[in-house]
């Protein structure tokens, strides 16, 4: 939806325990695409936040019911809009 785009903020910035939508990749390599593929998270998948670390900012996500983890940086291309 159109309201959505005042929404999105990247994944990064979120906080456990919220559930977001993943809303576009920012970043296109053929090959990030491919992990986040790997990793179930194409666009609208929806995802929890479970943890976050505080020193380096990985980020374990609850995707469609497994455990994944991304890295702050790539977590930085994703943008999410609440779910």
């Amino acid at each position: 939806a159109a309201s959505d785009v005042y929404k999105r903020q990247p994944l990064n910035e979120a906080t456990p325990p919220n559930r977001f939508r993943l809303a576009r990749v920012l970043d296109q390599a053929p090959d990030v695409l491919r992990h986040l593929a790997r990793l179930g998270l194409t666009l609208e998948t929806g995802l929890q936040v479970l943890e976050v670390l505080p020193f380096d900012g990985q980020m374990t996500l609850l995707i469609n019911e497994t455990e994944a983890t991304v890295s702050r940086t790539l977590a930085s291309r994703l943008l999410v809009v609440p779910a």
